[in-house]
């Protein structure tokens, strides 16, 4: 079999199989699918010549648990050439369905006690463990995820308002990470503030090799901030 890329965000993938000779008897019963099935509509299994065939697959499974891996199966002696030789066992490669996008954290979201200053680590990871089923979660067979793209990049704004949307923001460096990681930070460090703050962060580029991306602007609870010296009198009596 000839695989498509070895990490997809969608549940219905294309396979190409191909044969080094001119072959008959190849049928669609012949082929084995783990976490998937071959899709019920259409030219689902097209033979293309003697010799190459494609399959268009669906995990319905993936779209439950939010990842999955995916392997094709042909077993031996499902063709025959023409001097009668059956063909020999072959399976793709592990394919990995990933359907879930990275997430952003705040630590600590909120605090409302009054400080003069204020760290906040922003966490950009891999949701391996949400699933897609509604409004409840589930988490996939082994935690799979296919880690984080490189190129991920954040922008950060202090504002008064929980509501709108800042209009000015300043770029964050985010920690040096490899493709693949599961997660990576970066912090923000509040000073000379004053009241009571929300911390909105924009992602840019945040994606995982699958090509899920996360594009919501996140804002975190109240931070509260004083930054004023008290001030006195002296008078004398």
């Amino acid at each position: 079999t000839e695989e498509p890329n070895p990490v997809s965000k969608y549940r219905w993938i294309e396979y190409i199989i191909k044969f080094s000779e001119p072959v008959t008897g190849f049928e669609q019963s012949d082929i084995y699918i783990i976490n998937g099935e071959i899709m019920d509509k259409g030219q689902q299994f097209k033979k293309i010549s003697d010799t190459e065939y494609t399959i268009s697959v669906k995990s319905e499974d993936a779209f439950m648990y939010g990842a999955l891996n995916i392997k094709v199966i042909v077993n031996e002696n499902a063709v025959v050439d023409e001097a009668g030789n059956g063909n020999e066992y072959a399976e793709s490669e592990e394919l990995l369905i990933d359907l879930v996008g990275p997430s952003i954290n705040l630590y600590p979201s909120s605090n409302q006690n009054w400080k003069q200053s204020q760290s906040i680590e922003i966490e950009i990871f891999e949701n391996g463990d949400i699933g897609l089923g509604g409004d409840f979660f589930v988490p996939p067979p082994n935690e799979l995820k296919s880690g984080l793209a490189l190129g991920a990049q954040l922008q950060y704004a202090w504002s008064t308002s929980e509501t709108e949307e800042p209009t000015q923001w300043t770029t964050l460096n985010v920690a040096e990470y490899e493709e693949g990681t599961e997660s990576t930070t970066a912090t923000v460090i509040a000073s000379g503030l004053n009241g009571k703050y929300y911390l909105w962060v924009k992602p840019i580029n945040v994606k995982d090799l699958a090509g899920n991306s996360v594009t919501d602007t996140r804002k975190s609870g109240e931070f509260w901030f004083d930054n004023i010296r008290p001030t006195m009198t002296i008078t004398g009596q």
